[in-house]
């Protein structure tokens, strides 16, 4: 599991919205690691805009690689 605390709001793209943040904690092999690394994320277009505000934070769940 990935947290990232958004850090502007979303921007709208072609096929998709634009949103960056910094991934605050990742779950990995079952040990919590917090970091403060910046990240760009975008989110598919579909028939209603996000609702996504700066402080806000997603969850999500990525693999991860040491």
């Amino acid at each position: 599991m990935i947290c990232v605390d958004v850090s502007s709001a979303p921007v709208e793209k072609e096929k998709s919205y634009k949103v960056t943040g910094i991934v605050v904690r990742m779950l990995l092999d079952s040990s919590e690691i917090e970091t403060s690394d910046k990240v760009i994320l975008y989110i598919e277009k579909d028939t209603v805009p996000p609702v996504i505000n700066v402080g806000d934070h997603i969850y999500f769940e990525k693999p991860c690689r040491k």
